[in-house]
């Protein structure tokens, strides 16, 4: 992941609703673009402007992409006052890409709201992932009071911890989190392999990670798949990293560089 802070788009890829002025926060995974809008809208609105924006409210589909949203969403500088949700006094949200308008209990990935997209989730909360889809609930979905949109939670709350979803009142104006379907705005792909490349990879016994960026790295953190920290160094010498003693599965490599760019790459230890 590449997260790009203070970046815009330009009034001819917008048009309305959606707010020219608004803020974008920036992040790249897996060579794709995604931007956190911090622009308060309704789900139907956001989901609108998504489309506007050439895009689509963001759909989650593995616990890789789910940290990464997390992560992206972690570095926007959000003020959470800004995107409190009227069910819960002083709780921060953003809307995801899913929602079960078209059908009661279906949840389904419909980022452009087109009355479609790929069901996820059956019933309330004692329901079931569909087809062995991804899913980050809190203690949800309730539907209470006719709570149809999803979203994250960027605080702890009382169904939940923070990243972990809800669903919440459509009505409810809160910031959102754009996916497109390719790299924007690059001539050149800005991708983890050409800024920071982990090799070998999948690791048995250590990684090494080439930097490509022009700056030095200040920090790294291997993040296991819920997203806690395992590992962190500072100031790394020879960029070679020992995971011999970590559990064999899919982590998250985090590097800091002096440049404040945040790098996000999957690693593999066998």
């Amino acid at each position: 992941i590449i997260f790009l802070a203070g970046s815009s788009l330009s009034q001819d890829i917008l048009a309305q609703p959606c707010n020219l002025d608004a803020e974008v926060f920036t992040f790249i995974f897996n060579e794709r673009t995604y931007h956190v809008v911090k622009e308060n809208l309704k789900w139907e609105d956001a989901a609108a402007c998504a489309v506007t924006r050439g895009g689509k409210l963001v759909e989650i589909n593995n616990q890789q992409e789910q940290q990464a949203v997390f992560e992206g969403i972690a570095n926007a500088s959000i003020v959470p006052s800004a995107t409190y949700a009227g069910e819960y006094e002083e709780i921060a949200f953003v809307w995801l890409g899913g929602n079960d308008l078209e059908f009661e209990g279906d949840w389904a990935w419909d980022g452009d709201n087109s009355g479609g997209g790929l069901l996820f989730w059956a019933g309330t909360t004692t329901g079931a992932a569909v087809g062995g889809s991804f899913i980050n609930w809190g203690n949800d979905p309730d539907n209470a009071d006719n709570q149809d949109g999803l979203a994250m939670a960027i605080t702890e709350w009382p169904q939940g911890e923070a990243g972990e979803w809800s669903d919440l009142k459509v009505s409810n104006d809160l910031f959102y989190v754009v996916e497109y379907s390719t790299l924007l705005n690059t001539s050149t792909p800005l991708t983890q392999t050409n800024l920071v490349r982990i090799f070998p990879n999948p690791a048995e016994s250590f990684f090494q990670l080439e930097n490509n960026s022009g700056f030095d790295i200040t920090s790294v953190e291997i993040l296991d798949a819920r997203g806690a920290v395992v590992r962190k160094f500072s100031s790394p010498s020879d960029n070679t990293f020992e995971v011999t003693d970590l559990t064999p599965g899919i982590y998250l490599v985090k590097t800091i560089l002096n440049s404040g760019s945040l790098v996000i790459s999957q690693l593999s230890v066998n």
